[in-house]
């Protein structure tokens, strides 16, 4: 995407979730539950959701990609298209070049407080 070149998606199909994907999506789930404690209130992560958190905060156990999500995002943002063997618009452009390099340097930038000149 930050060539500037036209960038297909080709639609696969999803694998079925295996054993290992299923745990992955469960520590998340249970990562990011907000149980209630006695009087109504969330209450801190303690016990399983403490452990879950800490699995993923150190990469034990890695969060499932939701590709199809960003292949929608990069469609949505015109940056990508969905391959179509009888679409022959050969004059479509994508609507953003990612620069990755600048934003990068924008960001180290405002980090150390250094301005723009």
């Amino acid at each position: 995407l930050s060539t500037g070149k036209l960038v297909y998606i080709y639609r696969l199909q999803s694998r079925p979730a295996g054993l290992r994907r299923r745990i992955a999506e469960w520590v998340v789930q249970r990562a990011h539950a907000r149980p209630l404690n006695r009087r109504g209130t969330v209450r801190p992560q303690q016990g399983l959701e403490y452990l879950c958190a800490r699995l993923l905060e150190r990469n034990i156990v890695q969060p499932p990609r939701d590709l199809a999500a960003m292949y929608e995002a990069l469609v949505t943002s015109g940056a990508a298209r969905y391959f179509d063997p009888e679409d022959q618009d050969k004059s479509w452009q994508p609507a953003t070049r990612i620069d990755v390099n600048r934003d990068t340097a924008e960001q180290v930038r405002s980090m150390l407080g250094i301005d723009d000149d």
